[in-house]
């Protein structure tokens, strides 16, 4: 029984092999307790996600760090792709096909592409922007996406240092 059940988790597309299943309740019920757990994970993962975009996005429009805006982006694109994911099993455990679960499966792997390579538009451009415009003032490039209230607090206190001297 067991031994058919790891070969059908190495990929979620089982409904094929569920039907070859037959009588044995105990891996039909054994199926459905981990495609419930699937479907736990995922909907914590699009809650997850959700925060994490909230905070960087926030914290990043606020302290200029584009790579904290990335990494809220980022956090969308995964919260978008973890939504997906949890549509998929959800089908799955309704009965879809694997022919429609293959679809699905198509669709998210383009989406998810493209929104990467869209993001990479945005970080790209925005980021030698800023190291282009820091060399023209001839100052040092900020990185406030970690410490960077420390940064912060300790620019005035170095430039006060340089003044006594």
């Amino acid at each position: 029984m067991l031994a058919r059940f790891p070969s059908a988790c190495a990929s979620l597309s089982m409904s094929s092999e569920f039907d070859d299943w037959g009588d044995d309740v105990e891996a039909v019920s054994e199926r459905r307790r981990w495609l419930r757990r699937a479907l736990w994970l995922a909907g914590a993962t699009v809650g997850y996600n959700a925060v994490e975009a909230g905070v960087a996005l926030f914290a990043g429009l606020r302290a200029s760090s584009i790579a904290l805006v990335a990494f809220g982006l980022d956090s969308v694109i995964e919260m978008g792709a973890a939504a997906v994911v949890f549509r998929r099993v959800r089908l799955e455990t309704l009965g879809a096909g694997p022919e429609r679960i293959r679809g699905i499966e198509a669709r998210v792997e383009r989406v998810v592409g493209i929104t990467l390579l869209t993001l990479a538009t945005y970080v790209g451009p925005v980021g030698v922007g800023a190291r282009y415009k820091a060399r023209a003032r001839r100052e040092p490039t900020r990185h406030r996406a970690c410490g960077g209230v420390t940064a912060h607090h300790a620019a005035p206190r170095a430039r006060q240092a340089e003044g006594s001297t």
